[in-house]
């Protein structure tokens, strides 16, 4: 209690330090605490008053409001204010809430202040209202006295001018719609909400004082309004300030019209603008020749500020007599003939010289008085300077004309050649004199003169154009140009002369048909690796079979021969998938090293009988020839082919020859190895000569070729590594040239031949892959066969589901092309997660992308024999690996070799193969890419 009772004493003391009546009140109306104040007022001691209820000392009437009101305040828990007259006092009372640490209402704290003083000076202040209503009235400046929503409640005469309406029309209309602001017409609602009211001055400048309270003083504002001749801008200068009157806030606003001031400003402004922006130099001085005004080209001339001219003698500009009259002859002159005109120099800051050519004269004002002189300067130097450049630039565009890497032709309007830079005579292959006064239509193939000639002639109407022709060139060869025309106009505006820019863009043209053609080559390509994919998963199925039945019947068996023909059938609809895939460049290839001279030696005896008699034969080998590597089998196909091809070119006889030779490297490439096949026969004709490597393109009769023949020689060379080139005429025979890499010659690795079926461990897990459900059921059937352990999956995310589910498999067979995924992907996904040991891929097709790593390729179709010769090599660690993992699936494909009869298994097979997996033994080629 002791320390409630301090405070209690504390407060008492604060409340007797106010002048204002102060009590503490229960919600009944006991007196808890009262200070001096209030206790002087009620005509009570403090003692007296302490306990009672003050309803009990007030008369009823007061009584019973006083009650109600503060009944109120504790109900609603909401201070109250108001004021009444007592005994000709004014007092204002507060009621306000106490609150306990619930939010309730449990006293009512109540000043009383005597405020009759202060009413008695609001009155002055209304009386003083009323003086300043009057002055206001009268003062010239506008005056608007704007409320909380920009509407006019009271306006001036002064701004009831400056609207132009009376002033009765102005009370209540809102901001500048009252000042006639055409702005307000443009939304329905009214001036605050038009497109330009968003950033009008006045709007703003009375938003931020009834807003902020801010005081705005001297903004300047531009209104569209209606003038006697039409819209016009009016130019305010408004201030405002927040004013309290009656309690509310509002705004006055002053108004001082500056519109004759502006104009006024603007018209001096446009003058000055006009003399600052001419390029003539203006000087205007006092008569004795003292700077009073000097325009930005005299400053930027100078490279002086105005400051450092103004008030300084125009003598300080420099002069130079030997080039020109001096600054005081000018002014003395002026002076006394009233005009001067001549060349001077000045100098500007830097010390830079410009002569000037300058006219001055006399300054009068209205009375016409001479106040000044005025000097206007043209500078001369860079006229000078300009007529140098235009020599230099005339000389330097005759260089270009000369030094031109692109032609250039000039003609007539009849067409003939009036100039012609030495570029474009070189395109033509003559002189000046084999062009000079000659119709340009006479170096031009019939089928293009007449477009030329319509396009000169919209050049000669006033166009550009451009055009692409053909022109007979050097040695009358035919040059694709690509011309461009402009025309140059005399003076009477028509086209005088056709100018032409011509580029020789038959090199551009030669290589756009060659991308045209590998792009066709391309698609017909993917068609073609496509069909071979599907084809070969069936070989494979039929092959595959074919082999387990072979196994299980016995030599003298009926049905043997027919299963014998099956074989042969797959072995020869494998040998035509092969020519898909080498038409494609996507075929698998067996590559060994080779001597082309001996390959083409060997080729040519069986050949004798099919080349005819008539055909003499000749071969010119290189005696020290260099070793390629290739597919032996395929190079005999692709000359077999070219051979024939030379033979039908010469039925009535002729020569063949044959040459190797090496070709050293340009620059940084590798060597290569030649062979060209050459004859005399009948030759390509040029329009064919592009077209030769077309698919199903063939210059022999109807039914004598199926023009696949070239295509597939070209898509295997060019797998290998090389190029073809051919060069041809009519009557004068053809010769085909094929360059292939050549390597560096090294011993070959022996090869064991396996003398039994591969037998595999018991409990050997196997891993099949496999998109083909034929293909993965033979596999499948064979590996069981042999005791494996075998899982089967369609797809990669069956297979990832399978092998990360039980243990581990030792070895995964897969597909290379399956569907979502790459084999070799998924098999480095299984072998980093440790779910397959080792790996063996499958493939009838690829797209070069493949990365076999270290594990072999079976290409399809595949021998049975062939394919678990592999897994169990592969199993048993004695398969070779793949050399080199970035040149993809090629690297490491194998060529099956066929069984025997009954299924004996000594004479092919992977055994048979010169190497697996490819090149393995490290070696470093000089060139080319298999």
């Amino acid at each position: 209690m002791a320390p409630a009772r301090a405070l209690n004493s504390s407060m008492l003391q604060l409340l007797d330090i106010m002048d204002e009546a102060a009590a503490l009140f229960d919600l009944d109306g006991t007196v808890i605490m009262v200070n001096e104040a209030g206790a002087a007022r009620m005509g009570l001691t403090r003692e007296a008053l302490i306990g009672r209820c003050i309803y009990d000392l007030l008369p009823a009437d007061v009584s019973d409001f006083r009650r109600r009101l503060l009944d109120g305040v504790a109900t609603s828990g909401e201070p109250l204010h108001f004021a009444d007259l007592s005994d000709g006092r004014w007092l204002e009372h507060r009621v306000c809430p106490v609150f306990d640490e619930e939010g309730r209402v449990v006293r009512l704290a109540v000043y009383t202040a005597d405020v009759t003083e202060r009413r008695l000076i609001e009155q002055e202040h209304l009386a003083s209202a009323i003086e300043l209503e009057t002055i206001q009235a009268h003062v010239p400046v506008g005056l608007l006295l704007l409320d909380a929503d920009r509407r006019i409640r009271k306006a001036n005469q002064a701004a009831a001018r400056l609207a132009g309406v009376p002033r009765e029309q102005i009370i209540g209309r809102v901001g500048g719609a009252g000042l006639g602001c055409l702005n307000h017409l443009d939304d329905p609602r009214g001036c605050g909400h038009g497109p330009s009211c968003e950033c009008c001055e006045l709007r703003l400048a009375v938003k931020f004082a009834a807003e902020d309270s801010m005081v705005i003083d001297g903004l300047p504002v531009t209104l569209p309004v209606d003038g006697p001749d039409g819209p016009e801008l009016k130019h305010v200068l408004v201030s405002a300030a927040p004013v309290a009157i009656n309690g509310r806030q509002q705004v006055l606003v002053s108004l001082q019209d500056i519109t004759r001031l502006r104009r006024a400003e603007a018209d001096v402004a446009f003058k000055a603008m006009v003399l600052d922006q001419i390029s003539d130099r203006v000087t205007v001085t006092d008569m004795d020749g003292k700077v009073v005004y000097v325009n930005d080209a005299t400053c930027r001339f100078l490279k002086r500020t105005r400051e450092q001219l103004v008030g300084n003698s125009v003598e300080g500009f420099g002069d130079d007599p030997a080039q020109g009259a001096t600054q005081r002859e000018i002014i003395d002159r002026t002076r006394t003939e009233g005009q001067w005109q001549g060349e001077v120099v000045n100098v500007a800051a830097d010390g830079a010289k410009f002569t000037l050519h300058c006219r001055t004269s006399l300054v009068h004002d209205e009375q016409g008085a001479t106040v000044g002189m005025c000097g206007i300067a043209m500078d001369v130097t860079e006229s000078k300077r300009r007529q140098d450049q235009l020599l230099e630039s005339e000389r330097r565009f005759r260089r270009l004309h000369e030094q031109l890497p692109i032609g250039y032709f000039g003609l007539d309007r009849e067409g003939r050649y009036v100039d012609a830079n030495p570029a474009w005579l070189k395109l033509l292959g003559c002189g000046r004199e084999g062009i000079e006064n000659r119709p340009f239509a006479d170096r031009i193939p019939s089928v293009h003169a007449e477009r030329f000639a319509g396009a000169r002639m919209r050049v000669q109407d006033g166009r550009e154009e451009q055009i692409e022709i053909d022109v007979i060139g050097a040695e009358n060869r035919p040059v694709t140009v690509f011309c461009v025309g402009r025309g140059s106009r005399d003076e009477d505006g028509a086209v005088e002369t056709t100018h032409w820019v011509a580029a020789d863009v038959s090199e551009r043209r030669r290589l756009e048909s060659q991308l045209w053609q590998a792009q066709k080559l391309d698609a017909l390509g993917r068609l073609a690796a496509g069909v071979a994919h599907d084809f070969n998963n069936q070989l494979t199925v039929i092959s595959g079979y074919c082999d387990i039945m072979l196994d299980d019947i016995p030599e003298d068996h009926a049905l043997r021969p027919a299963m014998l023909q099956i074989r042969r059938a797959t072995e020869r609809a494998s040998s035509t998938t092969g020519h898909l895939l080498a038409f494609s460049r996507k075929r698998t290839l067996s590559p060994t090293d080779i001597d082309l001279n001996v390959l083409v030696r060997e080729l040519l005896h069986p050949l004798g009988k099919l080349i005819g008699e008539t055909i003499t034969v000749r071969t010119e080998f290189s005696p020290r020839l260099r070793t390629v590597c290739v597919d032996a089998g395929c190079l005999q196909q692709a000359l077999f082919n070219l051979i024939i091809n030379a033979r039908d070119a010469m039925p009535d006889g002729g020569n063949l020859i044959l040459r190797t030779a090496n070709r050293q490297a340009d620059g940084d490439g590798p060597d290569f190895v030649a062979l060209t096949i050459e004859d005399t026969g009948t030759g390509i004709a040029p329009a064919d000569l592009d077209r030769v490597f077309e698919p199903f393109f063939s210059t022999k009769p109807e039914g004598k070729g199926t023009g696949l023949g070239l295509p597939m020689v070209r898509g295997f060379i060019e797998q290998s590594g090389g190029t073809v080139e051919i060069e041809s005429r009519p009557g004068a025979g053809t010769r085909i040239t094929l360059a292939l890499p050549a390597v560096e010659p090294v011993a070959a690795a022996p090869v064991s031949t396996p003398t039994s079926a591969p037998a595999f461990a018991l409990g050997t897990r196997i891993l099949v892959v496999e998109d083909s459900d034929q293909v993965r059921n033979l596999v499948a059937e064979v590996l069981r066969q042999l005791q494996a352990e075998v899982v089967a999956a369609a797809s990669p995310a069956e297979a990832l589901a399978v092998a990360t589910a039980g243990r581990p498999f030792d070895l995964l067979l897969t597909d290379v092309v399956l569907p979502g995924m790459r084999g070799d992907e998924l098999a480095m996904q299984l072998l980093a997660l440790e779910r397959v040991r080792k790996v063996v891929y499958m493939s009838g097709y690829h797209e070069g992308r493949v990365q076999t790593g270290e594990w072999p390729l079976v290409p399809k179709p595949f021998a049975v024999r062939d394919l678990l010769d592999v897994v169990g090599r592969t199993l048993t660690g004695t398969v070779a690996a793949a050399a080199d993992p970035s040149q993809g699936v090629a690297e490491g494909l194998v060529r099956p070799a066929l069984r025997g009869p009954r299924g004996r298994r000594g004479r092919g097979g992977a055994a048979g193969c010169p190497r697996w997996g490819g090149l393995s033994d490290g070696r470093r080629r000089t060139g080319g890419v298999r």
